[in-house]
């Protein structure tokens, strides 16, 4: 054998030699020896450059250990270079071990340095302050605990301080007191650690140290997000850190690391903190690291096959009893046609599928994905009866041909993709199968998401330049306690759920969250996959939440369309519902449609699915719930503030919402509502909307909701000064050269009385309301008819400033009596 020219960064080698089948090489049995090469050098994962050291013949196989060295295995094939066969082996790990964090990173947890602790002190003396302001919550003896635990961390900070000892110095553990932990509200504080002009870090510096995990794990989730907001991180770029922690205890919660780019813009790194006490026996077992530089690696592969199996077998959560024989309009089935043909698929349709024998009748998997500009193959009235014979795969985009792969990998027959299973230039067959949308997708056996492609030429995998950034890292600590000393053990997770719902513009589409909520399981083909179904959020590195970890991974919302648990009473449920439908709205109006007029076709899956749990039939308008709750879902605010509202025509001449729904408008919108005790200055008459088709929670093309009330003219709405007081509560902001041309007027919904500490005040009285313009011109009713401009949600007037009412309008809206069903008197306000 040749010599093996390795790099400089070579530690050890040493010779083995294994026997391998004979139908690894040429059908013969050989002996083969095994050069094994351990470095350190993370620069030579690129093979290219590892092959050119080697000569020929040599067949290089490499994957992460979990000490993060690279391990090449190096075979010389005993046959000519020409016939050399791909070697296929089983990968065995060394027990997981911890590295140690370079001293930058390791300060992160000692809570020695002088800013740290005088923030620490700061803390706890804001949680003595704090407490003393509310003596109804609470006690002295509590109270007194507070201020010994800031005496006791004081003393140790000052006998640290004045010691003469330069080697194994201990600070004190803040936390140290765990009785002193708030039970009555939960505050956070931050905590800075790296700060610029004060023991700064730069990216550069990051970069320089490889075998850190913490730096490893900031570096990877921040280049990460760079990568996917088009962003570009240079070395000099700051880095400022800073840790989260539960007042008044100080104990941390979760790290975030801040990249600070050129252009004023930041990415970011989180990092959850969980901590356990270090005695022998008590720190959790560390998961083998992801391996694979590629998602399609085998390691991966057989993770998400296991996922999905004992999701099938030992979930009884994820297999609701209710999920029927339903099977959408037409499927794929990617079974191979023949043995000795090219590979190709077939469409088709329902009726067929329910023909034939086998246990595979009713299990099929989706796809979401982002189209693109253009799909280049997808069905039409033309070409419909061709994808009945036969669909080549070799003819379908990228991300296509992966979804066939993975569906046969995970046991699956059938396939739904709504490029091939929907006729793309026929709008009567497009209407029908997105009113069924929430049936193929909760149907489904399992949704596979594209997240990382940005159009059907991408692929379902991807390449990670730091697989072992994907699981948690650990990270013991020696402080000083009254006692003596004690060692802390931090298990620190990298937030990559977070990272990838923030950064993958795919999970900033409207479609997708519809496809997420509804599906029964979901694999996130991400930078690291990940698994998703009710009962568990998991990834390769990081096991089920029943092992002896319990990730801080983001709580799925996917339950809130299953019957709500734990409620009293039928009032608390209903409460819970309308919490919930809040929280879907606010999620949804977030994302982005490539065509505005989707705005509610693209909920109507999730509104239909939600119509489910409603205990009785209440009446859906254009994204809003009737029934006796419909006040408080009126007075929703725009976080966004945009120069056109959609129920004006859009650009195309399409109609989109009432200017009572929230659906009319564009970016962030968050549902407020006063707390209770509260009652209704307003009454509720009625509403309608215009369907534009078949579909109730479809397109509207009109709208109209009628409430009676009091109307409070906005006094000088002539004169600039009155829209800058009202501004801050209008959906549409106002041109600074355009003055009001019709008057406005303030109309009451809600009244809350909350009584608080008499320090304070007696009683503190919140209103909510609408601001509503009057529209000119006859109507044909003969009734005058309004357009919503904005809303007030919580309005204090004993707090806030009132310049939109005078004192005899501020003083008749104190007096104005609850209205009760039936029996209110006032004005008539028509709302379009």
């Amino acid at each position: 054998m040749s010599p093996v020219r390795v790099r400089a960064s070579l530690v050890t080698v040493t010779r083995r030699y294994l026997t391998f089948p004979s139908s690894c090489v040429n059908r013969q049995t050989c002996r083969v020896p095994l050069l094994v090469v351990l470095v350190s050098d993370n620069s030579l994962l690129n093979s290219q450059s590892v092959g050119r050291g080697f000569d020929h013949g040599l067949r290089v196989l490499f994957f992460h250990s979990p000490t993060f060295f690279l391990y090449f295995f190096v075979t010389l094939v005993q046959i000519s270079p020409n016939k050399i066969s791909c070697l296929h082996t089983q990968h065995s790990f060394l027990p997981p071990t911890t590295m140690p964090l370079c001293s930058a990173c390791a300060e992160h947890f000692a809570f020695s340095l002088p800013h740290v602790v005088e923030r620490v002190k700061a803390i706890k003396q804001k949680a003595i302050e704090s407490a003393l302001i509310r003596p109804d919550s609470y006690s002295e003896t509590y109270i007194d605990l507070l201020r010994r635990d800031l005496e006791r961390y004081e003393r140790q900070v000052k006998a640290v301080t004045a010691s003469d000892a330069q080697d194994g110095i201990l600070f004190p553990l803040p936390w140290e007191d765990k009785r002193v932990s708030d039970t009555v509200m939960r505050f956070y504080e931050p905590i800075a650690v790296w700060k610029r002009g004060q023991y700064e870090r730069t990216y550069g510096q990051l970069r320089s140290s490889p075998q850190c995990e913490m730096c490893i794990a900031i570096l990877s989730m921040t280049e990460y997000e760079a990568t996917k907001l088009d962003m570009t991180v240079d070395d000099d770029a700051q880095i400022e850190s800073d840790w989260s922690v539960t007042r008044p205890d100080c104990q941390p919660d979760y790290l975030t690391a801040d990249v600070h780019l050129r252009d004023g813009k930041s990415v970011h790194a989180l990092i959850h903190a969980k901590i356990y006490n270090g005695a022998a026996g008590n720190t959790p077992s560390r998961p083998l690291l992801p391996q694979g530089t590629s998602t399609e690696d085998q390691s991966c592969i057989k993770f998400l096959v296991q996922a999905l199996s004992d999701c099938l077998s030992k979930h009884p959560l994820c297999t609701p009893g209710n999920i029927d024989n339903w099977l959408p309009t037409r499927l794929l089935d990617v079974s191979p046609l023949s043995q000795n043909s090219t590979d190709a698929i077939v469409l088709i349709e329902r009726d067929d599928v329910r023909k034939l024998p086998g246990p595979h009748g009713a299990q099929y998997f989706t796809l979401s994905h982002v189209w693109g500009k253009s799909i280049p193959s997808k069905l039409t009235r033309d070409n419909y009866f061709d994808r009945k014979k036969c669909i080549r795969l070799d003819e379908l985009p990228r991300c296509f041909r992966d979804a066939v792969k993975m569906t046969r990998t995970l046991g699956g027959k059938y396939l739904w993709l709504d490029a091939l299973c929907i006729i793309q230039d026929s709008p009567d067959d497009w209407a029908a199968e997105a009113a069924c949308m929430d049936r193929v997708y909760a149907n489904a056996v399992c949704n596979l998401a594209a997240s990382e492609a940005t159009d059907s030429n991408g692929s379902l995998f991807t390449f990670r330049k730091y697989p072992q950034s994907g699981s948690f890292f650990i990270h013991q600590q020696e402080f000083m306690t009254a006692a003596s000393s004690e060692r802390v053990v931090f298990i620190l997770s990298p937030s990559w759920p977070r990272a990838f719902f923030y950064s993958c513009k795919f999970y900033r589409r409207a479609w997708v969250m519809q496809e997420q909520f509804l599906s029964r399981r979901i694999i996130h083909f991400s930078y690291f996959p990940m698994w998703q179904c009710s009962t568990h959020l998991i990834m390769e590195g990081f096991p089920p939440r029943n092992s002896d970890v319990d990730y801080p991974f983001p709580k799925s919302r996917r339950d809130w369309f299953s019957v709500p648990r734990n409620c009293d009473d039928v009032s608390q449920y209903e409460k819970v519902l309308n919490e919930r439908w809040l929280g879907i709205v606010e999620s949804y109006v977030r994302k982005d449609l490539t065509y505005r007029t989707d705005k509610l076709v693209a909920l109507s899956g999730m509104a239909k699915a939600f119509s489910a749990l409603l205990l009785e039939d209440r009446p859906y308008y254009a994204g809003i719930w009737g029934g006796k709750n419909i006040l408080e879902l009126l007075t929703w605010y725009s976080g966004t503030r945009i120069h056109h509202l959609l129920h004006r025509p859009s650009e195309d001449g399409e109609y989109i919402a009432p200017s009572w729904s929230w659906a009319c408008t564009v970016g962030a919108l968050i549902p407020e509502a006063l707390f209770p005790p509260k009652h209704n200055l307003a009454e509720f008459i009625s509403c309608s909307v215009i369907l534009k088709g078949d579909d109730i929670f479809g397109q509207v093309t009109g709208g109209e909701l009628v409430l009676r009330g009091t109307l409070f003219k906005v006094h000088d709405t002539d004169e600039r000064r009155s829209w800058e007081a009202i501004e801050r509560y209008l959906d549409n902001k106002p041109s600074n050269n355009t003055p009001a041309n019709s008057p406005i007027f303030f109309f009451p919904i809600q009244e809350s009385r909350c009584s608080l500490p008499s320090e304070i005040h007696l009683f503190l009285r919140s209103f909510s309301g609408l601001f509503l313009k009057l529209l000119e011109g006859p109507t044909e009713d003969g009734h005058p008819k309004y357009e919503r401009v904005g809303a007030a949600p919580d309005f204090k007037p004993d707090i806030h400033e009132t310049e939109f009412l005078n004192d005899e309008q501020l003083d008749m809206l104190k007096e104005l009596p609850p209205i009760q069903p039936g029996e209110g008197e006032g004005d008539l306000a028509t709302i379009i």
